[in-house]
This record gives C-alpha cells, sequence and structure tokens, in this order.
C-alpha cells in the first residue's frame, strides 16, 4: 500500500527535501485565499511562523518526536486550545482566551504536531447564520450541504487545510460531512478518546458525543489514533462483510442503491465475500442514539424512564451487533454513509422552519447506529454522485473495541476502491 499523506509529508522533512516553515507557509497561503469563500476556520493560531521554525530546529538538532512532527492539524473548536478563545456562545472577540490544552490536542502537540487553529461548528438551521457564525460551504457544490456540526473540519481537509483534523461526532456529525466533502471521517469506540475539557453543552442526550478523526485517507487517521490512544494488537480481519441488503432497499434512494451496488460488484471481483444479513433493532437503536427526552406529566412515562428505555435499545442493538456478525462469521457491516446525495442547502432551510431544524432519522439512519452501540466506523469517499456533483460515501462499521481491525479492513478496501478523491477545483486565487 502507498504511503498516505502524512508518512509522505514526514519522510520529506527527515530526508531534509521540505521545511516545516514552508508548509506553514503554504498553508496560511491557502487559508488565506480559500477561508474567505469557503469559511472553515474560526480562528486561527498566533506565531505559525516561530513555531514551525522551532520545529525545523528540532529536526536540525537529531529530536525527532514521530510520524506527526511537522504536521498541521485543525481543531473542532469544540475543544480547547491554548491560546484561543473559548466556545462560549458570545462573539469571538468577547470569549475568554483558554489557557491550557485540552488533552487530546496537548498529546498532538507533544508529538510535535502544530495546531493550525479551530474549525467552525456548523448550524443545522441556515436561516441562523450571521456575519460572525456564517454557513459554511460544500467545496464541491456550494448550494449543497458540507454535513453537519464538524463541517469545518470536513471542509478544510477536503481543501487540504491541514493534514489531521479533529471533530466531534453526536449523530453523525463527523462522518456525514466527511461524506458530502470527499473526505474519511474515523469514528473510534466510546472511551478510547479523551473527551475531557470539550466545550459542548447538550441535552441529556441518551448518547453522548465522542471525538473523531477526519484526513484524506486512512492511513492518515490511523497515524493520529495512534498517537492518541493505545495501540491495541489485532489480526488482519477476513475480507467478509455482512450487507443489510433490505435495510439499504427500504432507505437508499434509486442512485444511491445503484453507486453501492457497484461498489459491492468492485468488492466480490476482488475477493471480497459479502454476506446478506439485517442487524435487529438497528431502526430503534438509531432512533435512541439521538433522542432527547423532554420532561413529561402526568400519566405519561417520566423523562428517567424515557431515557433508561433509549438507553436500552442502544445496549441492546450493540449486543446484537456483535452476536449478528460473529454468527455470519463476517467482519463488519458495510452500508452507505448516508442514503442519498447531500442536499440542497435551500431544502435545508425550509424544513428548519419555524420550529427549528429536522432530525432527519431516515437520512442519518446508517450513522446513527454506530453512535447507539459506542461501536468504531468509519466513511470512505467512492466516487461521487454523477448528477448532484457531491461524493457518495461508504461507511464501514465493527463492535466496540474492534477499531483496529476497522482501520485495516478500511485500507484494505482503499486498495480496491482507491484511496479518497482529488480535491475539487474551488474558487480562491487560482489555488486548486
Amino acid at each position: 500500500m502507498s504511503a498516505g499523506e502524512i508518512e509522505m509529508l514526514g519522510n520529506a522533512y527527515r530526508w531534509r527535501q521540505h521545511r516545516v516553515r514552508d508548509e506553514v507557509a503554504d498553508q496560511v497561503t491557502r487559508i488565506a485565499a480559500l477561508d474567505p469563500v469557503y469559511r472553515p476556520f474560526e480562528q486561527l493560531a498566533a506565531n505559525l511562523e516561530l513555531e514551525a521554525a522551532r520545529l525545523d530546529a528540532e529536526f536540525a538538532a537529531g529530536r525527532d518526536r514521530g510520524p506527526l512532527h511537522g504536521v498541521t492539524v485543525a481543531i473542532e473548536r469544540s475543544l480547547l486550545v491554548t491560546g484561543l478563545r473559548a466556545a462560549d456562545g458570545a462573539p469571538v472577540a468577547e470569549r475568554p482566551v483558554v489557557l491550557d490544552d485540552a488533552p487530546v490536542v496537548a498529546a498532538l502537540r507533544s508529538a510535535g504536531a502544530l495546531i493550525l487553529g479551530t474549525t467552525r461548528v456548523e448550524t443545522a438551521n441556515p436561516n441562523a447564520a450571521t456575519a460572525a457564525s456564517p454557513v459554511v460551504l460544500n467545496p464541491w457544490e456550494p448550494q449543497r450541504v458540507p454535513g453537519g456540526a464538524s463541517s469545518g473540519s470536513a471542509v478544510a481537509a477536503c481543501l487540504k487545510l491541514g493534514h489531521l483534523h479533529l471533530g466531534v461526532d453526536e449523530d453523525g456529525a463527523v462522518r456525514c460531512p466527511a461524506c458530502h466533502c470527499g473526505v474519511v471521517g474515523f469514528l473510534p469506540s466510546t472511551g478510547r478518546l479523551s473527551t475531557r475539557r470539550a466545550q459542548w453543552t447538550t441535552l441529556e442526550a441518551t448518547v453522548p458525543p465522542r471525538l473523531a478523526l477526519l484526513a484524506r485517507c486512512t492511513d492518515d487517521v490511523r497515524i493520529g489514533f495512534r498517537v492518541l490512544t493505545p495501540v491495541v494488537d489485532a489480526r488482519p480481519a477476513p475480507p467478509r462483510l455482512l450487507v443489510p441488503v433490505r435495510l439499504v432497499a427500504e432507505t437508499a434512494d434509486d442512485v444511491t442503491r445503484t453507486l453501492f451496488a457497484a461498489v459491492l460488484a468492485w468488492l466480490e471481483a476482488a475477493g471480497w465475500m459479502l454476506v446478506t444479513g439485517e442487524v435487529d433493532g438497528w431502526r430503534e437503536a438509531a432512533d435512541a442514539a439521538c433522542a432527547v427526552h423532554e420532561a413529561r406529566a402526568g400519566d405519561e412515562p417520566s423523562a428517567a424512564d424515557v431515557l433508561e428505555a433509549r438507553r436500552a435499545r442502544c445496549t441492546a442493538f450493540a449486543d446484537a451487533l456483535r452476536t449478528t456478525l460473529e454468527a455470519s462469521g463476517s467482519s463488519a457491516v458495510l452500508t452507505p454513509t448516508w442514503p442519498c446525495a447531500a442536499p440542497p442547502v435551500a431544502e435545508l432551510a425550509r424544513r428548519a422552519g419555524a420550529t427549528g431544524p429536522a432530525a432527519e432519522p431516515e437520512r442519518r439512519i446508517f450513522v446513527r447506529a454506530a453512535n447507539a452501540a459506542g461501536a468504531a466506523a468509519i466513511t470512505l469517499p467512492v466516487g461521487d454522485y454523477p448528477d448532484a456533483g457531491v461524493p457518495f460515501g461508504i461507511q464501514l462499521m465493527v463492535p466496540a473495541g474492534g477499531d483496529e481491525v476497522l482501520l485495516d479492513l478500511a485500507g484494505r478496501l482503499e486498495t480496491v476502491l482507491g484511496r479518497g478523491l482529488a480535491p475539487p477545483v474551488v474558487r480562491g486565487d487560482g489555488i486548486s
């Protein structure tokens, strides 16, 4: 398998073919040209050139921090980043300056990563956009949504503004934008990445948010994951995947089913074994994963009882996922990531209406399942929707704890289906 972008960049640094300061200068130039158009970044770090020079000096002195040394990283604004302003809902200029990194950010710095800045959290209601919090645009087709709360990270990854990106996956909020923007989005199992000192506020949801990684290929998210969490040894899994054909047929539109069928044909031609089967409780768990309970009065069940029932559905689905895969001898579940192309922004604005954004239960049916089960999941870009002009993606999901198996499978899939998509031709002073 050929090296990913992070490995190739690291080799160039170590062979003295490239310098961190040159890479950062290129990144800053690209951000200056592209961010005003597509708006993925909320804040940029100060003194990037000085930090790059320091990392170059470490290379020159023989101090090599590892595979992320000199690699540029963007952080979703929900995580605390020293020197930048906290995400507390106030205008950026009025927020307090952060004095200590969140643990995952500190781990990245310790590994030699250079933090470019923080990315925007996309509003689910385009009607609520303001000059201070503008809508992030999809580089493939600006009239279609970029995909979810971590859209800033996905758009930055798509435009090659940074090599590795952190996002927050609540309700599929990393994998949806990764799919729509044509990059890799990896959701680790519950508990694998620390969420300490994260700044999200959520109602009493059934399933808490998790940190996730985005990049342009599986090898790059694998490198980031290995830096941030202890590695668990895992044997290569057999190339045997469970495909919930009935669920896909009932949920995905005609174009998505056609694209997905082509993926299945490619895999079978390459020797992968595909098993048809369904995982019990999928719909119920996906619905429960995103539900935020409200207090009820009178003879209605209490809020606590409702929440406990939803958690029970998630637990039952997690058990069903594991037992179904074991019974079928399959290594992972394969589905489309989304059942249709990224919808037009105008459609989302209409649906938001006066009462707030719609929940999109059917559109997030595949991604929500992993949130429900505490499972690991990854979306890979595989071609595009010919009429809509936006990427098509597939998702692999394994039971909790199977992260290393999942990343191995995803890397092997890329050898069959191709690694990533070429970045789209974009507007921005001739930069593409």
